[in-house]
Order: C-alpha cells, then structure tokens, then sequence
C-alpha cells in the first residue's frame, strides 16, 4: 500500500494532524490512530489484508476499527489510492458539483494578492513571533489607549457630515479591516515557518478584499491556532491604531478618525462573537472543543446552547458570550449617542434626500447590530427542525420499507414476503426515557428499531442495574420471551425519541416458519446486530452480512478449553463473541487476553494455544468460506470497506 507524502503535526496532546503534500487536505488522527498510521507506513509492501490480519493470527477488534478509519482517512485526503490497496486499475475520478459549477477565475487577481500576501508577511515576521505580538497588540492597545476622546463633541462629529460618505467609509474601511487581517495572520504563519497558501481576492459587494488559506496552522498545534484566532480578532484594532497614530502627526482630521476607527472597533467586535462563523467561534471552540474537527465550530458553539444539562464547557461559553453582548451593546450606544440627533432630525424632515439617508443608515446599524442574533437564531432554529423532523410521523412508508430492507434479519426474504411481513407490523413513536421493553414481563412482541437510540439494562433485583448494549436503528429485539416463551430477560429503555416496528407473537411465528427454524430465527437475531458493528464486516451490503451470519458457527466454549483451531477438517477464522481468550505461544509475544471483537486464526493457525479463561462464545467461519464471501467483495468494490468520498 504505497502512501504519498504527508506532514504530520501535533495538534494537541491527544490529536496528530496529517496533511497531503500535494494538495492541502488534512484529516485528524488520535494518537491510537497514529500509532497504526506509523506502523502502516512502516509496512507500505504489505496487502491491507495482512495489516488487518497480521501473520501472528492475533486480530484487535479495536486494532481492525483503527486501522480501517486511518487507511479512510487517508484515502479521503489522497494519500492513498483506494484502488491502488487492492491493487485494482485506477479509475477517472468521478465529477463532482464542484468540478461541475462554472467559476469565473480572476487569474491575475489572485497572482496579485498572492504576491501582496507575501511581501507584507515578510517585512512583518522579520523580528520573529515575539516582535509580531509586540507589534500588534501595541497598536491595537495605541488606538484604545490614545484616541482623543476629549476632541469628540457634536461639532466635530458633524463636521462635513453626509450619509453617502458615513456608509460608504464604514464600508471602505470594514473591507480594509478584513484584508489587514489576513496579512497579520499570514505574518504569524511565517513566524511559525509556515506559508500561507492559495491568497486570493474576494468580493465584497464591490470591493475586493483579500484572503487566504491558514489551514497549514493545524499543523503547529492547537496553542498556535489559539493564537492566531486572538490576532485575527484584534488586527482591526490594530489598524485603528494606525488611524490614531495619523491623527497625532496631523495627516487625518478628527472626524475622519472617529469614523474609521469606530468601523474597525464594530469589525473586532463582530469577529469576536462566539455565534458567527468567524474568529471567535472558532477560538471558542478551541477552548472548550478541541476534539470537533469535522464541523464548523460555530456549529458547536450553537450545540452547546442546545444542551440541557449544564456544564463546565457551557458556563465558560455562556461567560463570555455575556461579555461580549455587553461590549456590543456598549458599542452601540456610543454610535447612537454620537449621531442619534443628527438620524433623529433627518427621519422628521421633509427633505427625501437626508430622510433617505437616515432611513438607510438605521436600517443598515440595525442590520449589524442583530448579525450575530441572526446567526444563533438560526442554529437553534436549525436545531429545532432537526428535532421537529424525528418525531412521530416522519417515516413515511417508503423510508420504513428502506428501513427493513437494510436490516440483515429480513434481507433474506423476497419483496413480497418482506411486504406481507411488513403489513402485519405497526410503527410505534417512543419518546425519552420510556420503556420499550420491561424486564420480567410476559412477552407477546416483537421489535425492530427503525429510527432512533435505546439502552438495554438488566437489574439483579437488588437495585443495581448493568448496562448490556446500546441499541441502534436496525437492531431487533424480544424474540428471546417469544421463542423460548420465556419472561423479558431485560428492560430496555428509549434514549431519545425512537421509531419502532412492532410484530404481534402469532405474526412473528409465521416469520420464524418462513425463514426456517425457531433457532435459525434465534442465531440471526442475535447475530445481526454483533455483525453490524464489527469493524470487519459493518461495510458489508445487507445481503451479504445475512449470507454470513448463515455462514457463522456458533459455540460455546467450556472454561479452560482450547479452541480447535479447524472445522470438518479445514481450517477456520474465529471471532471471539462473548467472554475471553488467554493466547499461550512459543515466542514472547506476550499477547494480552482476547475479548470480543477479536479475531483469530486466520493466519498461522496453529502458531498459538487459545484457551477460554472463564467459558466463551464463539463464531467461526472457513477461511476459504471468508475469502469468498468477504475479502473477495471487498476487492472488487473498495469503496464498500473505505467509504471513499469523492
């Protein structure tokens, strides 16, 4: 499995970032994944086969889920040909809506912001990190520091006042705020000795500002990120102190300085907010979620003001949202204090040229103002409608069809006995914390989980409970009291709302009739849902998984017993089911105890003793059964074992 090149930085202390050489795109690894990742590249010659069923014969399950979601990962990010893993022909890749989408590309342009990008991140990072930051914050601590106040009174302010150039300087000098930004952060980048990439300009309206790719920061760790947010937040106050700073040697008048630098103070602030999708979400983020990579952190933010329960993380968030509201609010009532009258006489005048101004200046203060409302809003009413659209009603029967046809256990019958099947069950809406199934009771049902989450308990009876599965949609349950006729072995309660099939008992009789026997029907059953998650066979289509599960020899091994390490004479894969595995071998491998999920056997079999410790289940499958059943599809279709996204 040959890999190309990659950097690899450490985020935090428990993330690694990998990013493709060739083309930017990063993935996250934990640091489990890390280690598999440092393994693979030490073993590029071996078949991904052999990285997942090493030599030795011993099998993680939790190796086997690590190992799968780096070689995705990698695969997503190019490092790896998902078809050069099988050692298949490559194929074009397939048109995507962005290579589709017609762009207009200012060549020129975005050659010109690159070349501007690197020549201000240069002259700024000539001192290095210590005198970038002396640099930015004094200027920023200049303009909030020295600016003349005491000047500022109504005349000054008025002095050749009109709404054109009140609207369109904010404007200006926002746009310029944005494209100073950028060359502070590209500056910082450089002092961490890294580039920034892919500068081009983008339109605001009619203005162009720059920007820039600062993806590569992932790559100097989480602190740097941090540190780069905070500068991204005050680099319009640094500008101000430019403003300030012309002021003082006489080169702008007071009136201009008091806009442009209240337009800059406006643009710190709404970067600062931990609701828009700009540096302070994400420095928000950073702080309280280090791990929430794969969305937007502003995503996150809005999450953790969805939560019910409170915590450490929402306390924090809450604190300086509230700080920041009231340095908004703050903001505000000083631009009303300074130009209130002058609106106020204009929207009673009848002069439509200053009314016009003024209705369009309040429209546009108010507009900022309600931004980041307008961004919370909208993630809690997004949330809402998530919420909204799993409840009671949303499955129509189209989708519930679909559900059953994705379940293994009723895969293996035609359209028309799934549709008869389907016509004797009732869809049944089970809101949080409710009981689905009662440990103890007579059962008369049987249940399919279609949409939705579920715990399953047992209690001893003397007030402890234990947790035995959490359930997802798919998984079937209760046929245990119908077929042994036996009283609900478990309780099992909803987590969240949840969306269930419900089979009447005479109905369910007429299903185990129609797949065969009554302990047919037990092992696909309980078998459906072990093979659904594990790591080696949850990629497989719905078909397939059943075909296995028929495959599948189930045993339970006595205590201290060794496990055959073949069946009818030919030698076998096992996956350990329940309980655990002692490994005694002639080398010093010192192989921990085995537990479910793990395989064994596939490889030297008979290199190693495997001895239940205390009784174990087991499932076993021939290897040449395996190979054809399994391996073989995942050769010809790779993308069912790596879910390549195009």
């Amino acid at each position: 499995m040959k890999l190309k090149k990659f950097l690899v930085g450490q985020y935090d202390a428990e993330t690694i970032v990998l990013e493709n050489s060739a083309n930017d795109e990063q993935c996250f690894l934990s640091d489990d994944e890390f280690q598999v990742c440092k393994e693979i590249v030490k073993n590029e010659n071996e078949t991904l086969l052999n990285l997942l069923l090493p030599d030795s014969g011993v099998a993680r399950g939790r190796r086997i889920e690590a190992t799968m979601s780096v070689v995705r990962k990698l695969c997503k990010i190019g490092v790896v040909d998902a078809r050069e893993i099988f050692s298949l022909p490559k194929i074009p890749p397939l048109p995507t809506e962005k290579n589709q989408k017609a762009r207009i590309q200012f060549t020129s342009l975005n050659a010109l912001a690159t070349v501007l990008v690197g020549i201000f991140e240069k002259v700024f990072s000539i001192g290095g990190s210590l005198v970038f930051f002396l640099l930015v914050f004094g200027a920023a601590g200049f303009a909030l520091t020295f600016f003349p106040y005491g000047e500022v009174n109504s005349d000054s302010i008025g002095e050749q006042f009109s709404y054109f150039r009140l609207l369109s300087e904010v404007y200006l000098v926002c746009c310029v705020a944005l494209s100073f930004r950028t060359i502070l952060q590209a500056a910082f980048l450089k002092t961490q000795k890294v580039e920034c990439r892919k500068a081009h300009f983008s339109l605001i309206a009619v203005f162009p500002i720059l920007e820039a790719d600062f993806k590569a920061i992932n790559l100097c760790g989480a602190k740097a990120k941090g540190i780069l947010a905070v500068i991204g937040m005050i680099s319009p106050l640094a500008l101000a102190g430019l403003f300030v700073l012309g002021h003082h040697f006489h080169l702008l008048s007071l009136s201009d300085i008091y806009v442009w630098s209240a337009a800059c103070l406006g643009m710190s602030l709404f970067l600062a907010c931990p609701f828009a999708p700009l540096d302070g979400s994400e420095l928000l983020g950073i702080l309280l979620l280090k791990r929430a990579f794969s969305k937007k952190l502003s995503d996150e933010v809005r999450f953790l003001f969805n939560r019910k329960k409170i915590n450490g993380s929402l306390i924090v968030a809450m604190g300086i949202s509230l700080v920041w509201l009231g340095a908004w609010i703050y903001g505000a009532r000083l631009f009303l204090e300074s130009y209130a009258m002058i609106i106020a006489n204009d929207l009673n005048s009848d002069n439509f040229v200053p009314k016009a101004g003024a209705i369009l200046t309040s429209f546009a203060f108010l507009a900022a103002l309600s931004a980041p409302a307008f961004y919370l809003a909208l993630g809690l009413v997004a949330g809402k409608a998530s919420k909204k659209n799993s409840k009671m009603g949303a499955l129509t029967f189209e989708e519930q069809i679909v559900a059953l046809q994705k379940i293994p256990l009723f895969s293996i019958l035609n359209d028309q006995e799934r549709l008869n099947l389907f016509n004797q069950m009732e869809l049944v809406s089970y809101h949080d914390g409710q009981e689905l199934v009662r440990q103890g009771e007579i059962g008369t049902e049987f249940l399919v989980l279609v949409r939705g989450n579920a715990k399953a308990f047992y209690s001893d009876g003397n007030g402890h409970e234990f947790n035995l599965a959490d359930l997802i949609a798919g998984d079937a349950f209760g046929e245990i009291a119908l077929i042994d006729d036996v009283p609900r072995t478990a309780s099992i309660v909803a987590n969240g709302i949840c969306h269930v099939l419900v089979l009447k008992k005479e109905a369910f009789a007429e299903y185990v009739n129609t797949i065969g026997s009554p302990d047919r029907a037990k092992q696909m059953i309980r078998l459906s849902s072990f093979i659904r998650r594990h790591p080696l066979f949850n990629k497989l289509d719905t078909k397939s998984q059943a075909d296995l599960i028929d495959m599948l020899q189930f045993r339970n091994i006595m205590p201290n017993e060794e496990i055959r390490s073949n069946l009818d004479g030919q030698d076998c894969f096992h996956i350990l089911y329940t309980g655990n595995v002692s490994v005694d071998s002639d080398d010093d491998a010192g192989y921990p105890r085995l537990e479910a999920d793990d395989c064994f056997g596939y490889a030297n079999p008979l290199a190693h003793r495997f001895v239940a410790d205390g009784g174990a289940g087991l499932l076993s499958i021939k290897i040449q059964e395996f190979q054809d059943l399994v391996w073989t599809k995942f050769v010809s279709q790779p993308e069912l074992l790596l879910r390549v996204e195009r």
